[in-house]
């Protein structure tokens, strides 16, 4: 049997009705950027986390680098992030000016170390980056303890965890800012790339619309002395591109009305696994009290993760590996004088985990064929 790591082809054809009059009707209206489908679905996005205000962008990537601008983070400022997690982290932050910093990770969740991130922070530090690792949400209590004490800005990249809930409240919604990724293989993905903001603050809101080059959708004209202009060619500052196309917005309303039954199925395939492979010599997932895991993935620990995936590789089943080696260690980061044993968590971590297939339409026979497969290769 083969069990592709990836199908997206699988949740578009379940949808495929909804998703082909979707597209029909922005093909239709004429409207293909700048239009009504945007404003809808940052309103829908909104209401789904329970957050006064959402911005739809071009990507995750266009997410996180407007609310570190937002906030007023740039040239000598300092922004903790954690290693282990996609190079679009520190980019953003070394490409408003700002100085990146990491810290290690709890062994249990793989999130940011309260107690790291307390040590951590100096007098140049300004902001938190938190990734909520896999599906499980951070420790926010602790780390807003710390964010309070020290007079800090906090951004959640929720890109792998649109959905989970710590303490009642869904990720992203915690921080000043929440940032979420729609590329395909993400929780709410698009059929291209595509990502969105949230916040309760109408200030920070206003400041990252106000960074798209051109920001005034519909017919919204100011006058200026005897001329009347579109108040999108008005410019009182040097924006971004990184829109959402109205195609984009469109395909993700659709798919918006379905997360949290495919979440639910994520879910369920979870505790399969955690059931089938309890008594495998693995670390599986671990899911604190507090939280309410998405499982955008289902990462395991193996001390010889290698041999593991190749031999699951032989038998067709795919299996990924995310963020390993982790970013200090990288060489795209030399400068900033991270060596093997900077972050001993994070390292043991990243050299043992790998990820099985998880998607809502995996069918029952190809888990039980993982399964078993895993269970001979161990």
């Amino acid at each position: 049997m083969k069990v592709p790591f990836y199908d997206h082809r699988r949740e578009t054809e379940q949808l495929s009705g909804d998703i082909g009059e979707a597209i029909e009707r922005v093909l239709a209206s004429g409207e293909y950027q700048e239009g009504k489908e945007v404003r809808e679905f940052e309103k829908e996005i909104a209401d789904f986390h329970g957050s006064s205000y959402a911005i739809a962008t071009g990507s995750c990537f266009d997410a996180l680098f407007r609310s570190l601008l937002a906030l007023g983070i740039g040239e000598g400022d300092e922004v903790i992030t954690v290693s282990n997690t996609d190079i679009a982290c520190s980019t953003v932050i070394h490409h408003t000016g700002a100085d990146v910093r990491f810290v290690d990770i709890n062994e249990e969740t793989y999130n940011m170390d309260p107690a790291a991130l307390r040590e951590a922070v100096s007098e140049k530090t300004e902001c938190i980056l938190v990734v909520h690792m896999y599906g499980h949400p951070a420790e926010m209590d602790e780390i807003m303890d710390i964010v309070r004490e020290n007079g800090l800005s906090v951004i959640e990249d929720a890109a792998l965890a649109q959905g989970a809930e710590y303490k009642g409240e869904y990720a992203g919604t915690i921080g000043d800012i929440g940032c979420f990724s729609h590329a395909p293989s993400k929780m709410l993905g698009n059929i291209g790339d595509g990502g969105s903001a949230v916040t309760n603050d109408p200030e920070l809101a206003r400041r990252i619309r106000e960074l798209f080059i051109y920001e005034s959708p519909g017919d919204d004209y100011i006058n200026i002395g005897d001329q009347k202009i579109h108040k999108g060619f008005n410019f009182e500052n040097e924006g971004y591109h990184g829109r959402m196309v109205e195609i984009s917005a469109a395909v993700l309303q659709v798919k918006l009305n379905h997360l949290e039954k495919f979440i639910e199925e994520r879910r369920k395939i979870a505790r399969l696994y955690d059931q089938k492979l309890n008594n495998l010599e693995l670390i599986t997932p671990y899911e604190a009290g507090s939280v309410s895991h998405s499982y955008r993935n289902y990462t395991v620990r193996a001390s010889d993760r290698d041999r593991v995936r190749r031999e699951l590789a032989k038998e067709g089943v795919e299996t990924g590996m995310h963020y390993t080696p982790p970013l200090h260690l990288q060489p795209v980061y030399s400068d900033l004088s991270y060596e093997e044993g900077s972050l001993p968590v994070t390292e043991e971590t990243s050299a043992e985990l790998f990820t099985l297939p998880m998607y809502p339409q995996l069918t029952e026979a190809e888990i039980e064929y993982i399964v078993s497969t895993l269970g001979e290769v161990i």
